[in-house]
């Protein structure tokens, strides 16, 4: 009994995957005709197509409902992350753009202008000192602030 149990199962072993040729064969007619040799009435018209086998899809097991749920958790938290991130470049943003323009209207508002040396003494800025500073944070503004 065992012997005849034991038969199908070599027998499907044995199969296997088919390799062969199959051909594809339109006649005078038009008639589409697939053989697994060349036809001689198609290969003196020159119309045989040689059609390469196809390959079987690859066997992937479901997903377990565990293997899911890993993955699920893992772009939940790649995506609070991407999220946190955003938000903490935002507000950095948010910062530089209220700093330039704090520094902007320092040298907009129209007083003179003082910096320290590095003998901490007072240096008033010229005219020309002044426009370079203006144009700065000008740019830093357009930078930050987007305007």
């Amino acid at each position: 009994m065992m012997r005849y149990a034991l038969f199908p199962a070599v027998l499907a072993l044995w199969a296997g995957p088919v390799f062969a040729d199959l051909y594809k064969c339109i006649d005078a007619h038009g008639r589409v005709q697939y053989t697994d040799q060349p036809a001689a009435a198609c290969l003196q018209k020159g119309a045989t197509v040689k059609v390469p086998p196809a390959t079987p899809p690859a066997a992937t097991a479901p997903k377990s409902l565990q293997e899911q749920e890993l993955e699920f958790r893992k772009r939940r938290a790649e995506q609070a992350e991407a999220e946190a991130q955003a938000q903490k470049e935002a507000q950095l943003k948010a910062q530089n753009c209220e700093a330039a323009r704090a520094n902007l209207a320092v040298f907009t508002q129209g007083g003179r202008v003082i910096r320290y040396n590095a003998q901490g003494e007072r240096e008033y800025l010229s005219d020309e000192q002044r426009a370079q500073e203006i144009e700065k944070w000008q740019k830093e503004v357009a930078q930050w602030c987007g305007t």
